[in-house]
């Protein structure tokens, strides 16, 4: 599994990743080192981290996770999205994600914004 984080100040990348042409690239370039999962995060998760809205994420999100999914590389792998809201998961579901992944364990209980 490798990950991709849509942040613009995500600590691991320092937010690399802002357009969708640089998140294509650095997706199949983990396809390529061999990347069976890529998991797409578009909220912070932090401890601390404020907030967006789902809104928000999903602007983050969908242009990338449609991109992402026209790649063929993706073929026989899977595209999993971090969030914990429904609305994000449900959308996220609808274009093509095949896992959802919830940072919170259920805590927030994939909570609507």
């Amino acid at each position: 599994m490798d990950v991709l984080n849509l942040t613009p100040d995500s600590f691991s990348d320092g937010g690399k990743f802002q357009s969708v042409e640089t998140a294509v690239s650095q997706v199949c370039l983990m396809l390529s080192e061999g990347a069976d999962i890529i998991d797409i995060g578009a909220q912070y998760t932090r401890p601390f981290a404020s907030r967006i809205s789902a809104e928000e994420e999903l602007d983050r999100l969908i242009p990338v996770l449609e991109a992402v999914l026209e790649i063929p590389e993706l073929e026989g792998k899977f595209l999993s999205v971090d969030t914990f809201y429904s609305k994000v998961a449900s959308e996220a579901v609808n274009k093509g994600a095949h896992l959802i992944k919830d940072v919170s364990a259920g805590q927030l209980r994939l909570q609507h914004a």
